[in-house]
């Protein structure tokens, strides 16, 4: 039963039960006023009696719908509530399991910031031997390939978990990485050859 057709059912039990409560009232006052002068009058009284006693069978029955509507609604409610707290349950753990995410693509950038003011300090290397040149640019390599490392394992992941915003982050931190990584691999390569 849909959410409409138990409230339509609930306010149709009420609004039953209401008519046939306000129908018993006046058949009971109608009982109530009738004169009994008379054998006529006590027979209208009689009759008035009689109905108004149906009317109370009818009035239990529709307390009965009643109480089965209040039941249907109350389940529905019960049922609804349930699944809002499953909804509640997913959204925070997916909340966490984003902020973790956050967190791992935080810890790259930082890395990755680190590591490009690491490669604007290589300049003050000028003039140093190539060896030692070499060497932090093998070291810097190595950093960079970490970070494009994890950058791409992290964009798998939020792919496949559906967080394509993060995702996008993902893999525009791993290709400005990768790019810059390139031209130090070049850079190194090159200074090696020099150094044969």
């Amino acid at each position: 039963m849909s959410k409409s057709e138990a409230q339509t059912a609930l306010s149709a039990a009420v609004q039953a039960l209401d008519e046939e409560l306000a129908r018993f009232d006046q058949l009971a006052q109608s009982a109530r006023r009738v004169p009994l002068t008379s054998e006529r009058n006590l027979e209208k009284a009689a009759r008035a009696i009689n109905d108004a006693a149906e009317s109370q069978k009818r009035v239990t029955e529709h307390i009965q719908r009643l109480i089965e509507a209040i039941t249907v609604a109350r389940e529905k409610h019960d049922a609804t509530a349930s699944e809002l707290v499953q909804t509640r349950d997913q959204v925070q753990a997916r909340g966490e399991r984003y902020q973790a995410q956050l967190e791992r693509f935080a810890a790259l950038g930082k890395e990755a910031g680190e590591i490009s003011t690491g490669v604007k300090a290589l300049g003050e290397l000028k003039g140093r031997p190539n060896g030692e040149v070499v060497a932090e640019l093998t070291t810097v390599e190595e950093r960079m390939t970490r970070v494009v490392e994890g950058a791409a394992a992290l964009s798998k992941e939020t792919v496949a978990e559906s967080m394509d915003e993060l995702a996008g982050q993902c893999d525009a931190l791993k290709q400005q990485v990768q790019s810059a990584l390139n031209k130090v691999r070049l850079l190194r390569e090159k200074l090696s050859a020099t150094m044969s």
